[in-house]
C-alpha cells in the first residue's frame, strides 16, 4: 500500500517537535513515492508559523478540520475524514478521535511522541497498554524505556534523527555561547534555566530562544543573557551552527528529543540532563550529563575552560558530532520496512 495518512490533535502550524517530525517524514515519504496526506485539528495552544509558511514547506497534502469543545476531552474532532486505502498513523497520548480510528478496518500504526505515556503507575497507561495497543497493527516506539513497557511483536523500535537536508558548517561565534531553545515549560526543564541565567558569569553568553506559558520566569536582567523570543528556522540554524554549547534540562521520558538531533547536526554539544531516554548523548564522550541545577552551571564552566585551553581541539571535537546520528536515508528506509511493508 502506497498511501500514508496521518492523524494530529492539534494544527502543524503550532511547529512544534511533534509536528515538525511529521512535516519531515512527510516530505521524504512523498520523495520515495508514496501519497501522503495529513489531517490535524485547526486548535493550538500557540501558532508559532503562519499557514502560507506552512504551505511553503509542505509537499504533502495537508487539511485543517474544525474541532469543538467537550467538557469530558476538551476537543474533539467534528468528524473524521473520510479514510479508505491508506495506512493510518496516529500519535499515541492524543485521544482525540482515538474512537473514530479503531472503528476503521484500514492498517492502523500508533506512534509514541507523547511523554504522558511513561508516567510510571499512571492507569491510562495500564489502559491503553493492556486493551488499545493490541488493537493496532503496528507500533512506532521511540525510545528504550519505550521498548521495556511495550511487550508487542508487532511494536518497533526508531529513534529520532536529523531529517534536514546536511549543514554547511560555519564560524563559531568570538565569545564563548551557551543556547537553549525548545518550549519554556516546566518539564523542559524551564526552572534549570532560570538559574543559569541568573548565576552565569559574564565571560560567557546565554541565548534564550523559544517560547512558552512560563516565558515570564526568564525576564532576567543580564547583560550576556539574551531573550529571544521563537525564532524562524533560518534565524535558529544560524545560532546553532555558532554556538559552543546547547544548554538540554528537559525532564522529558518520552522520546531522544529534536532538540538534541538538531543540535548535533549542527555541530553544537550538549549539557543535558541524565536520564535513561538520553542514552544515545551518554555514547558521545563530548557531551557532558548534569542532573542538579549546580551541576548544569558547573558543566558549562567545564565546556567553556576546554575551549579556553584549545579552541582548536574544541571545533575539531564539534565538527565530528554529525557521525553520531543515522543518515536521513537509513531512517526513511528503516520507517517504510517497519511499518509501511
Amino acid at each position: 500500500m502506497d498511501n500514508i495518512t496521518f492523524l494530529r490533535a492539534r494544527s502543524l502550524r503550532n511547529y512544534g517537535g511533534g509536528d515538525k517530525w511529521v512535516i519531515s517524514i512527510g516530505n521524504l515519504l512523498k520523495n520515495e513515492g508514496y501519497k501522503v496526506k495529513v489531517y490535524a485539528l485547526s486548535y493550538s495552544s500557540e501558532y508559532r508559523v503562519s499557514e502560507d509558511y506552512l504551505r511553503k514547506i509542505i509537499k504533502f497534502e495537508y487539511i485543517e478540520i474544525p474541532f469543538i469543545k467537550n467538557k469530558l476531552t476538551s476537543l474533539k474532532m467534528r468528524r473524521i475524514p473520510e479514510i479508505d486505502n491508506t495506512i493510518i498513523y496516529s500519535d499515541a497520548g492524543y485521544y482525540t478521535f482515538l474512537k473514530q480510528i479503531l472503528k476503521l478496518k484500514e492498517p492502523k500504526i500508533w506512534g509514541f511522541h507523547n511523554p504522558f505515556l511513561m508516567k510510571s503507575n499512571n492507569y491510562f497507561q495500564k489502559k491503553i497498554l493492556n486493551s488499545i495497543i493490541p488493537r493496532f497493527d503496528k507500533i512506532h516506539i521511540l525510545s528504550e524505556i519505550q521498548k521495556n513497557l511495550i511487550k508487542n511483536n508487532n511494536a518497533f523500535l526508531l529513534e529520532n534523527t536529523y531529517l534536514g537536508e546536511m549543514i554547511p558548517k560555519k564560524e563559531k561565534f568570538d565569545k564563548f555561547t551557551v543556547l537553549f531553545f525548545g518550549r519554556h515549560e516546566e518539564d523542559k526543564g524551564i526552572n534549570t534555566v532560570k538559574y543559569v541565567a541568573e548565576n552565569l558569569s559574564n565571560n560567557i553568553d546565554l541565548l534564550i530562544a523559544g517560547s512558552g506559558s512560563q516565558s515570564y520566569k526568564l525576564n532576567i536582567k543580564k547583560e550576556n543573557v539574551k531573550f529571544l523570543g521563537f525564532l524562524s528556522d533560518d534565524k535558529l540554524s544560524d545560532l546553532l551552527l555558532r554556538s559552543h554549547l546547547v544548554l538540554f534540562p528537559s525532564y522529558s521520558e518520552s522520546s531522544s528529543s529534536l532538540v538534541s538531533v538538531e543540535s548535533l547536526a549542527h555541530y553544537t554539544p550538549l549539557i543535558y540532563r541524565d536520564i535513561e531516554v538520553n542514552k544515545m548523548l551518554k555514547k558521545i564522550p563530548f557531551n557532558l550529563s548534569a542532573n542538579k541545577d549546580e551541576e548544569f552551571l558547573k558543566g558549562i564552566y567545564i565546556k567553556y575552560n576546554e575551549y579556553i585551553k584549545d579552541k582548536n581541539k574544541y571545533l575539531d571535537e564539534c565538527y565530528n558530532l554529525p557521525k553520531y546520528l543515522m543518515s536521513k536515508e537509513k531512517y526513511v528506509q528503516l520507517f517504510i520496512k517497519y511499518f509501511l511493508s
